[in-house]
């Protein structure tokens, strides 16, 4: 928020509460001119554009009592306790206000911008807007830039207490992002203190957006009372207004009694809103009550809506009872939905108590042991990655648990990397490469440079190549550079180098564009090269092919090279 000292003269000119020859009129000219003064060497800078004015008032003859409120405002900015500031400048700003409210509102407001100073404003408005609502109105229009915003409404809240009516007139007369909030607080404080008027007024008004935000309110604020009658006078409304009030008094009912909430949906037409109010009654319900949502859904099975909600609200009940969460996914239909829903209801169970959890989870058969058992293993993993383990090794070895084990090693790794490495390699051959590379990712999280250095001294290429890999995607998140200049100082293949490069590029390029093709730029030619040099053609083809092709022709694979160019010439 920034006055322009043009703005400042043709108001002073204009005699808005101040005459441009008077004193006063020629302190707040200079007032603004001073930052444009620059002071000759040695020269004393005032602390502040008002301490400074008074160095002159303090000299001049016709000094009166509105420059001893500037005399005093330059002394309590001088203060250095906070506290003791702002009360300082509270009292003043009272005491100002009392005698001359627009001199005192322009003079806090040419103070240095700070969260001190919005909050004295804030106070001067709210107090000032009780004396003469038209006079600061009309000044805060005269305000460029989100102060206005904030004082305006300021003023607005401030006037509902008194006279909430005139609040509203007010409002319907200013813009800005936050009006709408504003018609809210309004009609609820309005409802509480004379329902039938504030009835009466949405419907005058004349603002659609403001009229919806009052609607809602006032339906809002009717159904905490009564919300039959709620419900009643919303549907007395006209659309849109009509539906969306409806909805606010629903998301109450919600609350008190879901089953009423949802038995009322019909009062809402079929569409968007009504399935969004839907959702919402069974997320409330679910929360507050999900054994009584499920067995509701039971009820009525033939509602598509209700079968749809019901992953969710097993979701709920397995945060209070796993056990019953489990015992109603027999009610869902076998595929992927039941699946997620199963792996998210173990998951939270294991959380809760993971060898109770283990326990149920051996109950299953089929496709839901199958699915359940890496869920468990990699939730478990999260925190008793040691455990998790334990009871890994205990299963057959024809079980499908063999996907839990990223979690176990991971999550293990970041805590005890040397631990879980140990336990990665006693695995069987087929399960020790996927066991051991999730340990490097795992523990490249945690300490990128240590993993790197336990990748680079292994002996297996093809282990090499997989951990390499995975610990540059998680190095790279953050240390692109790092993870670049590891690579190329540690690696002699192209096999290794070429999908690091890769996966390197892709990282980097998405973060940091400009760095990332610069060091494509000084990577030597070669097939790893080209790796690095297609993940950037492939982000480059349709948005700058010109550049595109430039690169293209940097490749070093001579098939790889004519492959791309004919692409590009293609698509001119």
């Amino acid at each position: 928020m920034t006055m322009v000292r043009s703005q400042w003269i043709r108001w002073v000119g204009a005699g808005c509460s101040l005459a441009a020859g008077t004193l006063f009129g020629a302190m707040l000219v200079l007032l603004f001119r001073l930052d444009e003064i620059v002071q000759p060497p040695g020269g004393s800078q005032p602390t502040s554009r008002v301490e400074g004015e008074v160095a002159r008032l303090a000299s001049s003859p016709a000094a009166d009592q509105a420059e001893d409120f500037y005399q005093t405002l330059a002394a309590i900015e001088a203060e250095p306790r906070q506290e003791e500031r702002k009360e300082r400048l509270t009292a003043l700003a009272d005491r100002w206000l009392a005698k001359a409210p627009a001199e005192a509102f322009s003079a806090f407001l040419a103070m240095a911008e700070s969260d001190e100073q919005l909050s004295l404003l804030h106070h001067l408005v709210s107090e000032w807007v009780k004396i003469d609502e038209r006079a600061v109105f009309a000044r805060l229009r005269s305000i460029d830039g989100w102060y206005r915003e904030v004082l305006q409404g300021a003023a607005v809240l401030s006037l509902k207490e008194s006279d909430v009516s005139s609040a509203v007139r007010w409002l319907e007369s200013l813009s800005g992002p936050s009006r709408p909030n504003l018609y809210r607080e309004l009609f609820l404080d309005w409802t509480e203190k004379d329902m039938e008027a504030a009835k009466r007024k949405v419907v005058q008004l004349r603002n659609p957006e403001g009229q919806e935000r009052a609607a809602r309110a006032v339906a809002r604020a009717m159904a905490l009372r009564d919300s039959e009658e709620a419900l009643d006078w919303a549907e007395s409304l006209q659309e849109p207004v009509r539906t969306k009030a409806i909805k606010s008094a629903l998301a109450v009912l919600a609350f008190n009694n879901p089953r009423a909430a949802w038995e009322s949906l019909q009062r809402i037409p079929d569409g968007a809103d009504r399935n969004e109010t839907a959702q919402l009654i069974l997320e409330r319900w679910g929360r507050r009550d999900p054994a009584a949502a499920l067995n509701w859904a039971d009820e009525n099975a033939g509602d598509e809506m209700l079968r749809n909600m019901a992953g969710s609200l097993i979701l709920n009940l397995a945060e209070r009872d796993p056990q019953a969460a489990v015992a109603y996914l027999d009610n869902l239909p076998l595929g992927d939905a039941r699946d997620h829903i199963l792996r998210n209801v173990i998951g939270k169970a294991a959380y809760a108590d993971p060898d109770a959890t283990a326990h149920w989870v051996e109950q299953l058969s089929g496709a839901d042991r199958s699915t359940a058992i890496p869920a468990l293993l990699r939730a478990w993993a999260s925190f008793e990655p040691r455990e998790a383990a334990e009871y890994a090794e205990q299963l057959g070895e024809d079980e499908q648990f063999w996907p839990g084990i990223d979690g176990i090693a991971g999550n293990w790794s970041r805590m005890d990397p040397a631990a879980a490495v140990e336990w990665a390699e006693s695995l069987p051959d087929g399960e020790r490469l996927q066991a051991l590379v999730s340990a490097a990712g795992g523990w490249a999280q945690s300490d990128p440079v240590s993993a790197a250095g336990y990748v680079g001294a292994l002996d297996d290429a093809t282990f090499q190549q997989a951990a390499a890999e995975r610990v540059v995607t998680e190095w790279g998140q953050w240390q692109p550079a790092e993870a670049a200049a590891w690579v190329q100082s540690t690696f002699d293949d192209p096999a290794i180098r070429g999908p690091s490069y890769r996966a390197l590029a892709s990282l980097w390029l998405d973060a940091y564009p400009r760095d990332a093709s610069a060091w494509i730029a000084t990577l030597p030619e070669g097939v790893d090269r080209d790796a690095a040099v297609t993940v950037l053609l492939e982000d480059l083809a349709s948005a700058d092919p010109q550049t595109a092709a430039a690169w293209a022709g940097t490749l070093f694979d001579p098939a790889l090279r004519e492959s791309w160019q004919t692409r590009l010439e293609g698509g001119k």
